[in-house]
């Protein structure tokens, strides 16, 4: 009788596997984390927050409503906002109310939502005495911080208060009056640029199924890069909670910025990927000539509207489903007036389409070709682009979808150089808009 050979004993995992298991779990991690904090942040973890303010959107639908009566006939003019059920927007809404339909109507509202909302009661009482003119006998501290909460709304009431003939308050409803025009060609223009994106869609799709070319072949990265893209994530994680719990201010925040970009930029370099390799995976590279790619960039973002058109018809639908108003903390900033223009506009069309698509679209996405196919590459990578913004779970389609049209590009053309250009195409465009919106 023969003897049976011993079973071999399973072969041990290799260290570079454990690493790209390990850095994948910290990408997970760090996404959740990220993702967590935009959607569920409880109240009062970071002091610093204090009471609520006016949103971005309200602050927006506010003016287009008041500018919409100095501009357009009686028929065409939008209703007023919704009231909406929490925030300091119930007690803006009452004092657009207050300007569009009269003093006594906006005092009825703010007793209302004194009732509806007691922790909004205090706010209610400061704009009851700024729309009735009495304002003086609140105090210097009170009226700062409701003129600093409320911004635009603030000096909308005081104006109401002084009567109707009130050079301020003419001069407010003059701007609004320029808000409408500015957003009405904005919105003229975009339905033009999404139909252009249709067409060039169509011409785009007939071309290649005329000449059946090969799509190129995307770089699939070394297991250091998905390494690279977890430590960036990981500082953006830590951002998140310095964000939550110090009281630090923009010097905290710098620190994990700057550290998760030129950590994950150079952790392949240093854990030995020659040079050639590096840039080739990142997508650090001219293409087909700089200009050539920068217009292809161009091409790319308009042939993409059509979808985001559509992914910010689904973000409405469920921004509205349950009440939210998704926002960047930085838009948020720029129409306060408590960060510089020139600052909002670095940041957004400067710094994110580099970091991003150096991170997103150069060590995640590559990194992710080991694994799968294309379009599930550039489709998990949207996903986890879009679940570390702070806009919150409502704004995924529309940040998804961006994500996509910008991996897209990166994997036809084999360069970053039109990713970056349609991001800080896109960022650029958003906060002019919102310039000229203030």
């Amino acid at each position: 009788m023969s003897r049976m050979s011993a079973v071999p004993p399973p072969l041990p995992i290799p260290p570079s596997r454990r690493r790209e298991w390990i850095a994948w779990a910290v990408i997970a991690a760090s996404a959740f984390i990220l993702f967590w904090h935009a959607n569920w942040r409880a109240p009062g973890d970071n002091e610093e927050a204090g009471p609520p303010v006016v949103s971005a959107q309200m602050l927006l639908e506010g003016r287009i409503t008041l500018g919409a009566r100095a501009v357009l006939p009686a028929e065409d003019q939008p209703p007023l906002p919704d009231r909406p059920k929490d925030h300091a927007d119930a007690v803006a809404a009452d004092i657009l109310t207050a300007a569009v339909k009269g003093q006594p109507e906006g005092l009825k509202k703010l007793e209302e939502t004194s009732k509806r909302l007691p922790a909004m009661a205090g706010d209610a009482r400061l704009a009851e005495a700024y729309l009735t003119g009495t304002s003086a006998i609140l105090s210097k501290a009170e009226r700062d911080d409701f003129t600093k909460r409320y911004g635009w709304f603030a000096q909308l009431a005081a104006a109401e208060g002084r009567g109707p003939e009130d050079e301020k308050g003419l001069a407010l409803r003059h701007d609004a009056g320029r808000t409408v025009v500015v957003s009405s060609a904005a919105g003229m223009a975009g339905v033009l640029a999404m139909m252009t994106g249709a067409v060039l869609v169509l011409i785009g799709g007939a071309w290649w199924w005329r000449h059946r070319s090969p799509l190129p072949r995307a770089p699939r990265a070394a297991p250091e890069f998905v390494e690279a893209a977890a430590i960036y994530l990981g500082c953006m994680s830590g951002l998140a909670f310095i964000d939550r719990h110090s009281t630090g201010g923009m010097a905290l925040t710098v620190v994990p910025m700057v550290a998760g970009l030129l950590g994950g930029l150079f952790w392949p370099r240093l854990r030995g990927c020659p040079w050639a390799e590096w840039r080739r995976i990142l997508g650090i590279s001219w293409g087909r000539g700089v200009f050539r790619e920068v217009g292809w960039g161009f091409v790319g973002y308009v042939a993409g509207l059509p979808l985001i058109g559509l992914a910010m018809f689904l973000s409405a639908i469920l921004a509205k489903s349950v009440d939210a108003h998704p926002s960047h903390p930085a838009v948020e900033g720029l129409l306060s007036g408590a960060i510089p223009g020139w600052v909002i506009f670095a940041l957004a069309a400067v710094w994110a389409p580099v970091t991003e698509e150096l991170m997103f679209r150069g060590a995640l996405l590559t990194s992710l070709r080991r694994h799968a196919a294309p379009v599930i590459a550039s489709v998990l990578s949207s996903l986890i682009f879009a679940a570390v913004h702070p806009q919150g779970w409502t704004y995924i389609p529309v940040l998804g979808a961006l994500g996509f049209i910008f991996a897209t590009m990166r994997q036809w053309r084999g360069t970053l150089i039109p990713s970056m250009t349609a991001h800080a195409l896109n960022n650029g465009m958003l906060v002019g808009f919102l310039c000229l919106m203030r």
